[in-house]
């Protein structure tokens, strides 16, 4: 449970009412196919933060191709955080960019929907760009909160941070 829902469940007890479910929740699941799954969790990405206090929230722009790097295609809606660093949607997969530039493995990653696997992040490690060698893991779908705070704060979102199982240690930079 994120900090924005235990919050949130607190101001609701406080009034007495039940909470209603979230969007995720009402959902039907039963369809395989890979775009509503996105679909799924990209709408659960818009209500984290829709959630947050308006001073915070992240912008959310739509199809702006002259915002982002020109080598990638754009995207039809995009969270974009002060440091520009972004969480966009598109049919296949959210993309994560990060703004600045590394000659190692790149701090960039798609999560995607897998029906044998479920979500997974992908993340290219080393090799040319005609035939990039990725890394694969199992996203947990409960850490959208914990992209959205990364995004707020003006943090790299850490593909470690998005397994499920995981055990957080995130140190201050100086």
């Amino acid at each position: 449970m994120s900090w924005v829902e235990k919050e949130l469940k607190r101001r609701i007890a406080a009034m007495g009412h039940e909470p209603t479910k979230s969007l995720v929740e009402r959902e039907d699941l039963g369809a395989q196919e890979a775009p509503a799954h996105i679909r799924l969790l990209w709408r659960r990405v818009e209500e984290a933060n829709e959630e947050l206090p308006a001073e915070l929230r992240l912008q959310r722009e739509e199809h702006q191709p002259d915002r982002f790097p020109s080598e990638l295609p754009p995207f039809p809606v995009a969270l974009v955080a002060d440091n520009r660093a972004c969480l966009g949607f598109t049919e296949d997969g959210i993309r994560y960019l990060w703004p600045r530039r590394t000659a190692g493995k790149s701090n960039n990653f798609w999560i995607r929907w897998k029906a044998d696997q479920g979500y997974v992040v992908s993340r290219r490690v080393g090799g040319s760009m005609g035939s990039p060698v990725t890394a694969e893991h199992a996203f947990d779908a409960t850490s959208v909160d914990h992209m959205i705070k990364c995004l707020v704060m003006g943090r790299r979102i850490r593909t470690g941070t998005l397994r499920p199982g995981r055990f957080l240690f995130i140190w201050p930079r100086r």
